[in-house]
């Protein structure tokens, strides 16, 4: 079966040493720094209820670089009732300084986007008209460029990694899907 995104294609960021706000190619001189270099956005995929044991809700959080690199700075990967969406990746958000939140126009009317602009985050529909697999196309072309990266450091990167690796042929098609939203936010 064909799968869109290639394990070998995936590359990693360290945290630096410079501090929590600057991030590190390994074998490269380079490092951005997120408040001066970078455009720092969350992307957000809600599961439409909790029956479906295949349905996550995910959240991630993305820099892109001046250079057009993204890096994948944080992801929430949870199962939680619709209702629950907000508590579920507030943290997530506010680690990172409550950046803007980008969902399919379909789920602006949501808990969450009242929840989350209650609390002062700023969401922004994107239009998701086609399939996930369309929508995973420019992610796939970026990660095949060697243009995003992820955090070699998160505990949740090897999930991720495998379920973007087996898609459209996994159990699981989440994670894609958000990667296909911050592609398209850009």
């Amino acid at each position: 079966p064909i799968c869109l995104f290639s394990r070998k294609a995936f590359r990693f960021w360290q945290p630096s040493p410079l501090g929590r706000d600057v991030i590190t190619m390994p074998g490269d001189w380079r490092t951005w720094d997120l408040h001066r270099d970078c455009w720092v956005f969350a992307v957000a995929d809600l599961a439409a209820s909790t029956r479906t044991a295949a349905d996550w809700t995910v959240c991630q959080v993305w820099a892109v670089a001046l250079s057009g690199d993204l890096f994948l700075l944080d992801q929430v990967r949870v199962q939680v009732a619709p209702a629950s969406h907000w508590d579920a990746i507030r943290g997530v958000l506010e680690r990172w300084g409550s950046p803007a939140l980008y969902l399919e126009g379909s789920q602006h009317g949501t808990h969450l986007v009242a929840d989350a602009t209650r609390a002062g985050v700023v969401c922004r529909p994107l239009d998701a008209d086609a399939d996930k697999w369309t929508r995973a196309l420019p992610a796939a072309t970026r990660v095949g460029a060697g243009r995003v990266w992820l955090p070699a450091h998160a505990a949740w990167v090897d999930e991720l990694v495998e379920e973007l690796a087996e898609f459209p042929n996994g159990a699981h098609d989440d994670c894609p899907d958000a990667v296909g939203l911050a592609l398209q936010g850009v």
